[in-house]
């Protein structure tokens, strides 16, 4: 009943006015598809991309006008990219319905270990339940064997919920 999606990379030899209607215009003709579907997307911005911050991929909603699209709160994108987390997470508040789970160094994107990294992943998890959420999420850590930090991030995880 989901799918997660993301944007278009910014290209830097291109308007960036023509990527923002070219992003508002396909995400358009996704949802349109999606309800078709009786689907709904949960959206992630992505460093690097057209859509980089929480305030980006909102304005990006108003836009769009869809109910099928949704917030996937990629944590450490929040964490990385907007000024105040706590209050993106915030603004956020009824539209999450997937979570991304991991922790990062600051200013660096690289999907760590929850136990490895500078960010305060108790205190996010606990900002995305106050903000409503109570769904699915996933361990986003993509470099690793997951087989090989399984247990201690299962268990770390526990710890937190």
């Amino acid at each position: 009943p989901l799918v997660i999606i993301n944007g278009a990379k910014k290209n830097e030899d291109e308007p960036f006015e023509t990527q923002w209607a070219r992003q508002i215009e396909k995400t358009k003709k996704l949802c349109d598809y999606a309800e078709e579907l009786g689907i709904e997307l949960a959206m992630e911005f992505e460093p690097g991309f057209v859509l980089d911050t929480t305030e980006l991929m909102l304005k990006a909603f108003q836009e769009i006008g869809s109910p099928v699209l949704k917030v996937n709160a990629d944590v450490g994108h929040i964490f990385l990219q907007d000024p105040d987390p706590m209050a993106a997470i915030e603004s956020c508040k009824g539209l999450i319905i997937h979570a991304h789970l991991e922790n990062m160094k600051t200013g660096v994107h690289n999907h760590l270990v929850p136990y490895e990294g500078d960010m305060d992943l108790p205190g996010y998890v606990a900002k995305l339940r106050e903000a409503g959420f109570d769904g699915m999420a996933a361990f986003d850590a993509y470099q690793y064997d997951y087989e090989a930090v399984a247990e201690n991030s299962v268990k770390y995880f526990k710890s937190i919920f």
